[in-house]
């Protein structure tokens, strides 16, 4: 039987006495597409990040591809962020003095050598293609428009072929382009077996794309 990419069990978080939420479960296979729905300032991008491991639950585990994440030592949980995860933010994080090029391989850079990296370098390259970034690649970020930065946030976090790819709002406050070009490539990155978690304002293309709609509204009745 093949393992789930991701299974939430009874997580849940809170600073200090104050509870976010609590009592999420969610299990996502190969191919699934979740969208995690509610207003703002609810807790949406603090479950992302717990299910990027970049933050932990105060309740509840955590498994990606299998490895409860809570068990890992710092050395295999940046393992399993290199074989497994993407993760790209709601804004860009992207270097400043450095070319579009560069902010994809940055992820490579502790951990590809030598001749390897001129394989990683040709995938960049296919992957700002791919987000219609082919002329672009030379570009700065203070050089490129919003949506074209937020697409070499997404190509960084697709260069190391992640089981599952987290996604905080694709297309929030972008223009028709890069809206269109990001919702076309996460149905290809589908359509390959890939599993995607993402949050969004009601975007009509990606609520029709998810299988999976959990809202977090339901999971803060305290």
């Amino acid at each position: 039987m093949e393992r789930n990419v991701l299974e939430l069990d009874n997580v849940g978080r809170s600073f200090g006495s104050t509870p976010i939420f609590k009592g999420v479960d969610l299990t996502a296979t190969k191919g699934d597409a979740v969208a995690i729905l509610g207003p703002s300032g609810m807790g949406k991008t603090t479950l992302l990040r717990i299910m990027g491991t970049i933050d932990t639950p105060t309740e509840g585990t955590v498994h990606i591809c299998g490895k409860n994440v809570s068990r890992l030592s710092k050395g295999e949980l940046a393992d399993l962020r290199w074989t497994s995860l993407g993760y790209a933010f709601q804004e860009a994080l992207l270097i400043p003095g450095m070319s579009s090029l560069d902010n994809v391989l940055l992820p490579c850079l502790p951990r590809v050598k030598g001749e390897e990296m001129r394989t990683y370098r040709e995938k960049a390259l296919r992957l700002l293609e791919d987000f219609g970034l082919g002329d672009r690649v030379r570009y700065k970020p203070h050089q490129l428009s919003v949506g074209q930065r937020k697409r070499v946030d997404l190509a960084r976090a697709l260069v190391n072929d992640p089981d599952l790819l987290i996604i905080d709002e694709p297309t929030t406050n972008l223009d028709a382009e890069s809206s269109g070009i990001i919702a076309e490539r996460m149905k290809a990155i589908l359509g390959e077996g890939g599993t995607i978690v993402l949050t969004t304002h009601q975007d009509q293309n990606l609520l029709d794309m998810a299988g999976v709609k959990l809202r977090i509204q339901d999971y803060q009745d305290y």
